[in-house]
């Protein structure tokens, strides 16, 4: 049983260690993420999916005012393209 409670108290003061260590390596924020790819990437993808939302509202809007004329029909199939689109590329909103 003391052989248990020693390797507990062994591994918590490990873990204790083990965090107080860390941060001392830690290197301060000089924003080098936001100019990096990555960080480019995931805005260019964020404006995608923002332009392709406000595309799709648009087309949503002129259905609905021409809704019941053959018109509509144009811009129906419009906002469905758009709806695949933003479905393909992951958008939250064409979920």
């Amino acid at each position: 049983m003391t052989l248990h409670r020693n390797a507990l108290v062994l591994l918590v003061a490990a873990a204790i260690a083990a965090t107080t260590v860390t941060p001392t390596f830690a290197k301060p924020n000089n924003g080098a993420y936001a100019r990096s790819g990555e960080a480019f990437k995931q805005k260019m993808y964020a404006d995608y999916c923002a332009g392709l939302k406000s595309d799709f509202d648009k087309a949503e809007k002129e259905a609905d005012k021409r809704s019941g004329t053959k018109a509509a029909k144009q811009y129906a199939d419009q906002a469905d393209n758009i709806w695949t689109y933003g479905h393909e590329a992951g958008c939250g909103w064409a979920a």
